[in-house]
């Protein structure tokens, strides 16, 4: 029992000391935000806080594992809508914004 307890227990190590690949790509819409100017208003500022998105990829670069992430959040929009004499006006404060981060990370390759 004892055998098998001691092969179990290097056996997780070795995972712990080898390079994980979890490759992932995932996108989320986020909603759409209405603040209305008072509780019966038409007037309102509208906030699209656009879409998230995560990924990431992996290459091999000589003896080295590159491992390219990336996060991105997309299509920020804010704008007001007021109604003023019959009339729909519009003004857009923030239109089509987008924030990225890029991230860029070398590990040794294990030999199996």
């Amino acid at each position: 029992m004892d055998t098998v307890r001691q092969a179990a227990r290097q056996q997780a190590n070795g995972f712990t000391k080898g390079t994980s690949k979890i490759h992932y790509n995932v996108s989320i819409r986020t909603p759409i935000i209405i603040f209305p100017l008072h509780q019966t208003s038409t007037n309102c500022l509208i906030a699209h806080l656009g879409e998230i998105s995560v990924a990431n990829a992996f290459l091999s670069d000589e003896n080295k594992l590159v491992t390219k992430a990336k996060a991105l959040i997309k299509n920020i929009c804010l704008k007001s809508e007021m109604h003023h004499e019959g009339q729909l006006q519009t003004l857009k404060l923030l239109v089509d914004v987008c924030l990225a981060s890029f991230n860029k990370e070398q590990q040794n390759q294990d030999s199996d």
